[in-house]
């Protein structure tokens, strides 16, 4: 859910990914242990400067 420029791929396919077979569950477990949604905590990232993705040294 991090990596830049995949925001659009759905909660519910990294809940698949990651071996929840429910994205509502997932969900759940997300914010248990992070205090948010995994949407919230998603949009609430910074996102990369144009030029700097991938550039250690930003």
């Amino acid at each position: 859910m991090a990596r830049p420029g995949r925001n659009d791929t759905p909660v519910s396919a990294v809940a698949r990914r990651w071996g929840f077979a429910n994205a509502t569950h997932f969900s759940h477990s997300f914010r248990a242990a992070y205090g948010v949604s995994p949407s919230d905590w998603r949009d609430d990232r910074p996102r990369p400067s144009p030029g700097t993705a991938g550039n250690a040294n930003c």
